[in-house]
């Protein structure tokens, strides 16, 4: 296993794995804190499976990113929910960063436009699901709150995704090659340098169902960070569907803005 780390400070563990068939494909472990104590996440995947396909097709993939399966793993300070999913590339956001500080071109911002709303309107009209929420940060005791982070729809959880699977197979050469510098910090954690590489041509995903939210609502409480809060929102009247149109605007200025 070789890891990759992108420039949000989030960790992709990038693995060959083999199924019953003995047939190899490389995937995404998404690993949470070992303090969770409630995941929406998967219950959000078993109540959207019944309508996902299983065709590889760039047209009837509904620009959901996949889980595949999932386990748990023990740490050093207790066990860890582990989510397998289907391998990606970059966020746009980080892609944006990278390569495009000014900005996507025109035809690029629609395109991704046309399939985050694919997605957008396969939760809302096939899975009667709002993306956005708020994830709140408990401490052991499960009552006290550290921190929350807003899990709306952002570039940040937008991936490119892969057309073909195989394609990582460069990757994992050059680090087998090549490996990139770590740095032990402690007895049971070791920091890796981000390897950068272009990206590819594949669809879009929208990730990060963290704090997905099943059926219509009304819904309440603080969602979206401040600055960027829908309406409805701000004036506490209860919130649905309507939030995820708001942030896939923001999301098109973004992606179109020499700023934010």
């Amino acid at each position: 296993m070789f890891l990759y780390h992108s420039l949000c400070s989030k960790y992709l563990a990038v693995t060959t794995l083999s199924n019953c068939r003995r047939r190899h494909e490389y995937v995404a472990l998404k690993v949470y804190v070992h303090t969770s104590k409630y995941l929406r996440e998967p219950p959000f995947y078993d109540h959207i499976s019944r309508h996902l396909t299983n065709t590889k097709s760039q047209y009837e993939r509904q620009n959901i990113r996949r889980v595949l399966s999932t386990f748990q793993l023990a740490g050093p300070h207790g066990i860890h929910p582990v989510l397998v999913c289907e391998a990606s590339q970059m966020s746009l956001r980080d892609m944006k960063t990278v390569f495009f500080p000014n900005g996507f071109e025109e035809s690029f911002v629609k395109a991704a436009t046309i399939e985050l709303l694919k997605a957008v309107d396969f939760l809302h009209t096939r899975a009667g699901v709002v993306h956005t929420g708020m994830l709140v940060f408990f401490l052991e005791d499960g009552r006290h709150c550290i921190c929350s982070l807003p899990l709306d729809i952002h570039p940040g959880n937008l991936l490119l995704g892969l057309y073909d699977n195989n394609v990582l197979q460069v990757l994992e050469k050059m680090e087998f090659d090549s490996p990139v510098p770590r740095k032990p910090v402690s007895d049971s954690r070791t920091i890796y340098m981000s390897r950068l590489g272009k990206p590819k041509e594949g669809p879009m995903l929208l990730s990060d169902f963290g704090e997905a939210r099943i059926g219509p609502g009304p819904h309440g409480g603080d969602i979206m960070p401040l600055e960027f809060r829908a309406p409805e929102v701000l004036l506490y009247v209860g919130w649905s569907y309507p939030v995820d149109i708001w942030s896939v605007g923001l999301t098109v200025c973004f992606l179109s803005s020499l700023y934010w």
